[in-house]
C-alpha cells in the first residue's frame, strides 16, 4: 500500500511535469507562422475599423 502512495506522490508530479513539457514543445510557432498570423490579425483589424467608420457616418 505504501508503494502505491510513493508512486502517486513522486510519480504524479513527474508525469505532470513531463506532460506540461510535451505540450509546450508541441505548441511552438515558427517565425514564418508568427508573421502570417500577425498579417492576418492586422488585416482583420483594418476590416473592422472600416466597418466601424462606415457605421458611424
Amino acid at each position: 500500500m505504501a508503494s502505491i502512495w510513493l508512486f502517486v506522490v513522486v510519480g504524479g508530479p513527474i508525469l505532470l511535469g513531463l506532460a506540461i513539457l510535451y505540450a509546450r514543445t508541441r505548441n511552438r510557432v515558427s517565425p514564418r507562422q508568427e508573421a502570417k498570423i500577425e498579417r492576418a490579425t492586422q488585416r482583420l483589424y483594418k476590416q473592422e475599423s472600416r466597418k466601424d467608420d462606415r457605421a458611424t457616418r
